[in-house]
């Protein structure tokens, strides 16, 4: 029984890889720890290969919370990102809060894939149920679904990853080509759809409720990148289905810090935007203090980015981080950044 670990991102230039055996693991707080650090929830560019070692129910609930931690990670830096955008601030492709909302987007994305890679092994697991294998499955695509929209909203063209990081490189998404936005935004939609019908509307625990997606969280997701794909009627419709029983929905760390997501107010203005009711929208928008994930995207999609912070035309997309293009000689710079 082993784990690879490896590390490679832009703060270090060599490469750590070691096998690591079941006695070096502990679990603690319900995290996975590695030498007193949680493996799926390390802050920089990590791969983790699992080799028959997730193998009961318990240990499988600990990387998915991991994943929760790391999702936390992503959405923190996002939302600094965007308020540089909306500081009116510059945006260069070596600034350290772009590299790592990039960075901890394609971590998140790989952490998701390794549960998607294994699926046959959480079916054979004895201390697993089907409706268990199910839920972690739905999760790990609910997350890998917000991932995508939010990278192809952020930066348009972008790669596409299905599979774990390669063992030999950890760095295998480097190597595939960008994807055009629209088909992004299809996947992450294709994604949320595929885990829809096997969330629960409720976990009966109301602090699960809010820190996990729920089947009103998930319809939420489908209706942003619904309007965002232009299909208003459908994101109506989406929307139509949510009951309403979602006060709100965050993203949690292990420190109990809360970022929120989703709540009641946000619907309502989604369904706004649907029947292109734009009233007082970005105003409604602003006035969200305690919630602002979707206002960059909302500006984006309604034609009030350039307006409400004087960016360019061209600034509306993010440039990617000046390390990228050492490790990926395909990738191609958004027009305007150098």
């Amino acid at each position: 029984m082993s784990i690879v670990f490896k590390r490679e991102d832009s703060h270090y230039s060599s490469k750590y890889t070691a096998p690591i055996t079941k006695s070096d693991i502990q679990c603690s707080n319900g995290y996975l720890n590695l030498i007193g650090r949680s493996f799926l929830s390390i802050k920089s560019h990590y791969t983790v290969v699992i080799e028959n070692f997730l193998k009961d129910k318990a240990n499988w609930n600990d990387v998915l919370n991991s994943i929760y931690d790391s999702f936390y990670y992503f959405v923190d830096h996002q939302l600094q990102l965007e308020n540089l955008r909306l500081g009116k601030r510059q945006i260069l492709p070596k600034n350290e809060i772009l590299s790592g909302t990039y960075v901890s987007a394609y971590d998140l994305i790989n952490k998701t894939n390794i549960i998607l890679a294994n699926v046959q092994t959480m079916q054979a697991d004895s201390s697993l149920t089907l409706n268990d294998v199910e839920l972690i499955v739905a999760q790990a695509h609910c997350i890998r679904a917000f991932t995508y929209y939010n990278l192809a909203m952020l930066w348009g063209n972008v790669i596409i990853k299905k599979e774990p990081d390669d063992d030999d490189d950890g760095n295998s998404y480097n190597s595939l080509p960008q994807s055009h936005q629209i088909d992004v935004y299809n996947f992450a939609l294709s994604e949320i759809c595929e885990a829809l019908d096997k969330l629960p509307k409720t976990y009966n625990n109301q602090y699960n409720d809010s820190v996990k997606f729920t089947k009103d969280a998930g319809l939420i997701l489908k209706a942003e990148i619904e309007l965002t794909l232009g299909k208003k009627k459908d994101a109506l419709n989406t929307l139509s289905s949510v009951k309403n029983n979602l006060e709100f929905c965050y993203v949690e760390n292990p420190n109990k810090n809360r970022l929120a997501i989703y709540n009641i107010e946000k619907i309502a203005l989604y369904k706004k935007e649907a029947i292109d009711n734009y009233d007082d929208i970005v105003q409604d928008w602003f006035d969200l203090q305690d919630c602002r994930y979707g206002y960059w995207a909302t500006l984006k999609r309604l034609g009030k980015a350039r307006e409400v912070t004087g960016c360019l035309e061209y600034e509306l997309l993010m440039p990617f981080p000046s390390v990228e293009f050492k490790l990926n000689h395909q990738l191609q710079q958004n027009p305007g950044y150098y």
